[in-house]
């Protein structure tokens, strides 16, 4: 079945080109951008498994490293390999993706405004009206989806996906999503006739999951889909009784939901995995930290605050602060009266106000992993989770100026000066959020312009940004101005716990040991099964050479670690090499060894390890093996790879001893 005439396959080609074209030129600023750290630094620079190029490396990926999305890791892991640390590179592959996630909007809106499919989504009477405008008008027509899809491209909630790396999985789920909607489309306007479509459509939406776990909602969206182009002639017929249609429709939403059985077996397994990972790594909140009240209330609420930044994106940031919502305010209780009023009119209206309908439940549909209801991490809303589900608004407002145009061939004495005014407005707008969006992406271009930008929206609100501030601050020397930041990040939350561990990082380097070791207990306070508490508690005794407290810290860091860090192997190998150091300054030289030798084989080229392996055999009078490790740990320091804890003096001073010994 065709779905445009062959007279227009060159605008389609035309109009692909142009859409890639004029969003690259708007986004390619962000390419002069500095690494913004955030997931940054954990999924990319400091992931031994993206930055070693190994069979094992590219298994461990493929079977999920922090979460499972094993096309993303492997787009870093390429990446990696072409680009290495170079922010450019990186940042390229986000704008392509977003670049081709535009071209495949395009062609799905065309999909959904051809007069073969207009007639579902807005009504059978239209249907002569919108084939008329579409033959005769085609250039009006193609001008309109063109501009709407750059409208949606530019929009400004758009550019923190693009100008964040570790966002690429939002990027490859809507890329793939777009292509599997495509294809899912083009089957059921075939009247089921092509099963090739419908295998296509299935083998993307399982690439979608494969980039990001919130794409389990992706059959959901299918099977509405199929709601709205799959209608029979007695659904209309008003002799046809109310529970004979119902159960009808029970009947086929049961067929069709069967009939994507694979699709349900990799949401299930997806789900679990993801669920599992996020428990191990203790990133779900819990009903004591946010209740039930708050995650509904602030469900309701959010899903018309992304309405809001859609329609008015102004005051965008990409860290907004936690705020718990109740229902003790009117505007909680207002936000929930009327997403119910919405879903209620969307279910009732699915077959009179299909446009309406669809619309508004696919938007419904693809933010429900996103509203908190299982709430993750610290951050309630943020902007690149509305990358792929206000998609369904920009068909809509497509489809409304269409329909506008072709009322106007009611008045021909106005049809060129409303037609032509309804695509200057949306030119006009569009250079409004093409503005915008080169603001926004300038945000991204430092660290400090990044958090500043948090703090001028949301002075006092979040403490994270003051605590990087300080941090960033505090590398490059200024420490009084670091603890300025780190204090009023305290007096924003006096429960972050991060910038008590800075304050008593702090106070460590000042010797103020009692400041510090009060810092860090107030961290194990707040957070008891985290080990960044503990292990800088055992560093504080170490530099008070208590090593039986040291060793006491730093198996309880190890403990904590390899229960809620399991994959963080450069973490449990710095805590194995501490550990070991313990021991063996406690004269346990068995349980040193089995630490270090656990951290050998996992780093054999560690300058601080290999000392301290050579110290354990020293004084275990095996010269042969103290050799080996001292002359190997010299190499590598000859070469200067990192700069490391112990000195090279310290190095030469245990070969002088080893000699005269």
């Amino acid at each position: 079945m065709k779905y445009l005439p062959d007279k227009f396959n060159y605008l389609l080609f035309f109009g692909c080109l142009f859409i890639f074209t004029f969003v690259f030129y708007v986004i390619k600023s962000v390419l002069g951008n500095e690494w913004i750290l955030l997931d940054n630094s954990v999924y990319i620079l400091q992931n031994p498994y993206i930055q070693s190029f190994s069979w094992d490396s590219i298994k461990t990926l493929l079977l999920g490293y922090i979460y499972w999305m094993p096309l993303t890791w492997l787009s870093h892991f390429f990446d990696y390999y072409i680009y290495g640390t170079q922010h450019a590179g990186h940042l390229l592959t986000n704008v392509v993706l977003h670049c081709l996630n535009s071209v495949m909007f395009f062609l799905v809106m065309l999909l959904v405004m051809s007069p073969v499919s207009v007639k579902y989504f807005f009504s059978s009477s239209l249907v002569d009206k919108w084939d008329d405008f579409f033959s005769n008008r085609g250039y009006w027509f193609f001008m309109t989806v063109i501009l709407v899809t750059c409208l949606w491209a530019v929009h400004p909630l758009k550019m923190e996906s693009v100008a964040w790396v570790a966002d690429r999985k939002g990027l490859l789920m809507a890329f793939f999503s777009f292509l599997g909607c495509y294809y899912y489309l083009k089957w059921t306007l075939s009247s089921y006739t092509y099963q090739k479509w419908f295998v296509w459509s299935q083998i993307w939406c399982v690439c979608a999951l494969a980039s990001k776990p919130t794409a389990v909602v992706l059959p959901l969206i299918y099977l509405l889909i199929d709601v709205l182009y799959s209608r029979w002639e007695h659904d209309f017929d008003s002799t046809v009784n109310y529970s004979t249609k119902l159960i009808s429709f029970g009947r086929r939403f049961f067929r069709y939901s069967c009939e994507k059985w694979v699709l349900w077996l990799v949401v299930a397994m997806v789900v679990v995995i993801t669920v599992n990972e996020h428990f191990l790594s203790q990133s779900f909140r819990t009903m004591d930290q946010y209740t039930l009240e708050n995650r509904l209330a602030g469900s309701f609420y959010h899903l018309l605050f992304y309405l809001k930044k859609l329609m008015v994106p102004s005051q965008l940031v990409s860290y907004y602060p936690f705020k718990k919502i109740t229902f003790d305010s009117m505007i909680s209780w207002l936000s929930c009266l009327v997403v119910l009023l919405m879903t209620g009119l969307s279910l009732f209206w699915i077959r009179y106000r299909p446009y309406f309908s669809v619309t508004w439940l696919f938007y419904l549909i693809l933010m429900l992993p996103m509203l908190g209801l299982f709430q993750v991490g610290n951050q309630l809303v943020a902007n690149r989770w509305t990358y792929f589900s206000v998609c369904s608004f920009f068909v809509l407002l497509c489809g409304c100026l269409i329909w506008m145009m072709i009322q106007s061939e009611r008045v021909q004495r106005w049809r060129v000066f409303i037609c032509n005014g309804l695509l200057v407005g949306l030119c006009s707008l569009l250079f409004i959020f093409s503005v915008q969006s080169y603001i926004q992406l300038s945000y991204w271009q430092t660290r400090f312009t990044f958090w500043d930008r948090v703090i001028d929206v949301y002075p006092n609100q979040v403490p994270a940004a003051y605590n990087t501030l300080g941090y960033l601050v505090e590398r490059q020397g200024n420490l009084m101005r670091a603890e300025e930041y780190y204090k009023q990040s305290l007096s924003v939350s006096d429960t972050y716990y991060r910038s008590y561990l800075n304050l008593g990082r702090l106070s460590l380097k000042r010797s103020d040991i009692e400041l510090a070791n009060t810092y860090f207990n107030q961290v194990v306070k707040l957070v008891p099964n985290d080990f960044s508490g503990y292990l800088n508690l055992g560093l504080v005794a170490r530099s008070q050479r208590d090593f039986k407290k040291t060793l006491e810290y730093f198996l309880l860091a190890y403990e904590k670690a390899s229960i809620y860090s399991s994959r963080n192997v450069e973490l449990l190998f710095e805590l194995q090499v501490f550990i070991g150091y313990a021991y063996h300054k406690l004269n346990d030289y068995e349980n040193a060894l089995t630490y270090l030798n656990k951290a050998y084989k996992y780093n054999d080229q560690h300058a601080d390890l290999l000392i301290l392996l050579s110290d354990v055999y020293y004084d275990l009078y095996l010269t042969s093996d103290n050799m080996q490790y001292l002359y190997q740990s010299r190499d590598i320091l000859q070469i200067n790879v990192k700069p490391y804890v112990f000195s090279k003096a310290r190095l030469d001073n245990q070969l002088k001893k080893l000699i005269e010994k």
